[in-house]
Order: C-alpha cells, then sequence, then structure tokens
C-alpha cells in the first residue's frame, strides 16, 4: 500500500490532501466534521481585525452547469463552476482562536494538522496580533491570507492604494506580501504560508519575494474574479463581480503551481481547482507537496474525502509511487521553443476499419488536409500540421498518429509552397 504522507515545512502530514480556508471550516462544529473526515490538514476561515469582513461581501453561492445523478453521489458532471462570494470569519478573533483552542486535542487524536488562516491587510501590527493569538491557540501553522476578498466586490477604502487595502489588493503589491510576512515572523517561530491572488501580474514572483521576506512556503493559488449574466433577467448573477472555483479553473491554477515551483525555494500548497483524485495527483506533479480544497467538499461533502484519498492510492499502486516520489514529477517546463529540438513532429492517419464516413473529422481540419472518399476519411500527410484536435473528434476512435522522418516535412506541409 502507497505511503501517502508527505512533509510540509518541517511538518508530516498523514495525506496531502488538505481542507482551504473556507465555510468546511469555519465553526466548532464544521471544524470538527473537518478533522474527522480523514483530512491530512486544515486551513481554518480566515480572521480578520476588520469588522465590516465579518458579514460582507454577503455570502452568495451558486452552483452553475451542474447537473445532479440521483444515482451516483460522487458523479462529475463536467465544466460546472462554484460561483461564489463570500465574507471572511464571522466570529471575533478572541471567540474564534478559543474555538480552535477546544479543538486542538481532536486534531492531535486525528493526526491532522490544524493551519491558522489571518488577514490583517496593510496593518503590521494586526498581522503580528493575529498571528500570536492563533499561535497560542496551538495551530502548526499560519496561512496569511493575501488573496481575499477581491476588489471588484468591495468598497474603494478597500482596495489598492487605500490605507485599508485588503487581500487581493494585498496580494497585488509585493512589498505589502513581505511587510506582512516579516511582521508574522517576528513574533512567531510557526511556518509561514502566503496564499496569493491570480489577480497579481506574476503571482510566482510575488512568491519569491515572500520567500526573500522568510515565508515557509506558498498557496498558489486563490480564485479570479468573474461574471456570469442571466441573459433571461439581462442581470448579473450575484448582482455583480463573485469569484468561480471547480474543475474548470485547474488548468490555470497549475500553471502557476508550476511556474512557482520552478521559481521558488520554498513548498507549494496548491488551490483552486482540484475535485477527482487525478486533479491532486496532477497538482503534485505540477510542483505541489500538499493540496487543498474546499469547493470539493462543499459540492460532494465531507465524505467525499476517503474517494479522494482512495483513488490517489489506488493510482499511487498501480504506478508502484508513494506520495512523496510524485512532487514536481513534471518538472521543469521548459519554453516552447525546445519542442521542435526534443519532439519529433507527427502526422495523422486513419484506421479505415474504424472509420464510418461521419465527415466530423474533415469538419474540424483548418489545414484541408482531410478529405472523404467512398465514406472513408483519408488524411493527406503532405498537408496535415499533426495539431492533433481531429482525434478528439473522431467518435470511432479511428485517427492516430506517427512521427515524421523530419522536421523539413512538418515545415513543408505547414508551408505548402515550400
Amino acid at each position: 500500500m502507497a505511503d501517502l504522507s508527505v512533509e510540509l515545512a518541517g511538518l508530516r502530514f498523514k495525506n496531502p490532501v488538505v481542507a482551504a480556508s473556507g465555510p468546511i471550516a469555519h465553526s466548532s462544529t464544521t471544524l470538527e466534521k473537518a478533522i474527522k473526515s480523514g483530512l491530512g490538514g486544515v486551513v481554518t476561515k480566515t480572521c480578520t481585525a476588520t469588522p465590516y469582513f465579518r458579514t460582507y461581501p454577503r455570502m452568495e453561492e451558486y452552483l452553475l452547469d451542474f447537473e445532479l445523478d440521483p444515482h451516483r453521489i460522487f458523479a462529475h458532471p463536467k465544466g460546472w463552476a462554484l460561483y461564489h462570494r463570500d465574507h471572511l470569519q464571522h466570529q471575533d478573533p478572541e471567540v474564534w482562536v478559543k474555538i480552535i483552542k477546544e479543538k486542538m486535542p481532536l486534531a492531535k487524536e486525528y493526526d491532522c494538522r490544524i493551519i491558522g488562516s489571518i488577514e490583517g491587510g496593510l496593518d503590521a501590527n494586526e498581522w503580528k496580533k493575529l498571528a500570536k493569538m492563533h499561535a497560542e491557540a496551538g495551530v502548526e501553522a499560519l496561512e496569511l491570507n493575501c488573496c481575499c476578498p477581491h476588489p471588484g466586490v468591495v468598497s474603494t477604502q478597500y482596495q489598492a492604494g487605500s490605507s485599508g487595502a485588503v487581500g487581493a489588493s494585498v496580494g497585488k503589491n509585493a512589498e505589502a506580501v513581505a511587510k506582512a510576512v516579516k511582521a508574522v515572523k517576528e513574533v512567531t517561530g510557526l511556518p509561514v504560508f502566503v496564499k496569493l491572488t491570480p489577480e497579481a501580474e506574476d503571482p510566482a514572483y510575488i512568491a519569491k519575494v515572500a520567500q526573500e521576506a522568510g515565508a515557509d512556503g506558498a498557496t498558489i493559488i486563490s480564485r479570479n474574479l468573474s461574471l456570469r449574466i442571466d441573459i433571461e433577467t439581462g442581470k448579473a448573477i450575484g448582482y455583480t463581480y463573485c469569484s468561480t472555483s471547480g474543475p474548470g479553473t485547474k488548468e490555470f491554477s497549475m500553471r502557476w503551481v508550476a511556474a512557482t515551483a520552478q521559481l521558488c525555494n520554498i513548498p507549494i500548497l496548491a488551490s483552486n481547482g482540484p475535485v477527482e483524485p487525478e486533479d491532486f495527483i496532477e497538482f503534485m506533479m505540477a510542483g505541489a507537496t500538499v493540496v487543498e480544497t474546499c469547493t470539493a467538499l462543499m459540492v460532494y461533502g465531507y465524505r467525499y474525502v476517503k474517494e479522494i484519498l482512495k483513488g490517489m492510492e489506488e493510482f499511487l499502486d498501480r504506478k508502484g509511487y508513494n506520495a512523496r516520489d510524485i512532487i514536481g514529477m513534471a518538472l521543469p517546463l521548459g519554453p516552447s521553443s525546445d519542442i521542435p529540438v526534443k519532439f519529433k513532429a507527427k502526422y495523422g492517419v486513419v484506421d479505415r476499419d474504424k472509420c464510418n464516413g461521419c465527415k466530423r473529422c474533415e469538419e474540424a481540419c483548418f489545414y484541408d488536409a482531410l478529405r472523404i472518399e467512398n465514406r472513408k476519411s483519408i488524411i493527406d500527410p503532405d498537408r496535415c500540421v499533426g495539431c492533433g484536435f481531429c482525434q478528439y473528434l473522431c467518435p470511432q476512435k479511428a485517427i492516430s498518429y506517427l512521427e515524421r522522418a523530419s522536421e523539413e516535412e512538418y515545415i513543408a506541409a505547414l508551408h505548402k509552397s515550400l
């Protein structure tokens, strides 16, 4: 049986699946459920010193493009999204840390690491105060929220450039992130992770700055500000901007996980996009040591943790890996300019026994390489650029690809006048 344990900033996690900060760990009851679910760790709901953000933005949750399957509890329809907006921890810091402290013995019993999430805006003293309060409550690490709320959903007094800037407005400013990290490191010896926003021009660079300021890890990445319109009413769903999470955000998030892992020398906590067990494996191969999830547990419940772990364990056993073996397996990633040097160009071929002449591939070829003759598809190798698109649209799975003898053949197919 595969060993699922990993080590992050000196902390051993029994498995790499961690609850991201959110509704799934915002109260005494939800924190207890998360701890008992089998998670390797739990990031608590972000505690803030700003009273406004304990109530606002008003919470809105919309599960878009999701079709329930009454016969399969853990069915995964493709393309769905959780479109939402949320406030931070609604309880006063003094009340919340008391709850955390009460749950620490339970966390020890279940071997579940508790990471305290805090938000102090541009005020170093607030960061210090919240860090000390959480450390005294017994958390084993801290995650600095430099990602929520988004400036697009709050008034100008809390946006970038204002003295009260919070969340994503802080996360877009490398200097502000470094200031927060340094402030927290001054008052605690706990590992400090900084959770960053995709709203920054280059989150990997922000993570590098955080590392230089003393951060022990980076959580990559939070949610994008987004917009959906109800075309029947002509109004925005949720009244204004929200943010999106779910399977459709995975590839975007993984891009920044890989970029950060290659730029920095601190461990990565991945976030935003993992739902199925394979997603967690992908994030780890892209460079993450642990993978945080909130949306998947909101949709499928705490019992889904066992399904994630089961799927991961089955994959690792099949491949003969332990969890630690796959961290960063897909790295390094080179520039696309390396492709002609490392990989041969290809061209498509059709299995005529499988082809039924449906013309789907012909309609999808934009290089005039496909034609139908006698109700069978034919690919002209002198015109095929080897993009691979047609094979995904073939319902008969009749198309495959062969390597070209030379790069010159590919160039000739693309530039037919040569």
